[in-house]
């Protein structure tokens, strides 16, 4: 599976100030606009991710059984963006491997 097939092309008109300004915060913290846009998106949305559906599932029905998942649940939930992302795609590559057993 090339690293293409995980990704989805799309065209997008913004306003050329918003650019300007997408720009400049990539340049900042020194990103492409791509991965600048994809961060930003990814944050605004929060839940709809694996990781994100999972916590809030956890945290709405079920007690942690014992204190390995309390333990687990803590470390997950003080992880930066940076570390949560890196999860999610280890999550999203263990969950696609099953799928295509």
């Amino acid at each position: 599976m090339s690293t293409d097939d995980r990704y989805q092309r799309i065209n997008l008109r913004i306003p050329k100030d918003l650019h300007w300004r997408i720009m400049g915060a990539a340049d900042a913290r020194s990103h492409s606009m791509n991965a600048e846009i994809v961060q930003r998106l990814e944050k605004s949305l929060g839940s709809g991710t694996i990781l994100g559906d999972l916590m809030d599932e956890i945290a709405s029905k079920i007690a942690p059984r014992d204190a390995e998942e309390q333990a687990i649940l803590k470390i997950v939930r003080a992880l930066t963006d940076k570390e949560r992302y890196i999860l999610r795609s280890l999550l999203s590559g263990i969950i696609e491997a099953r799928e295509s057993e």
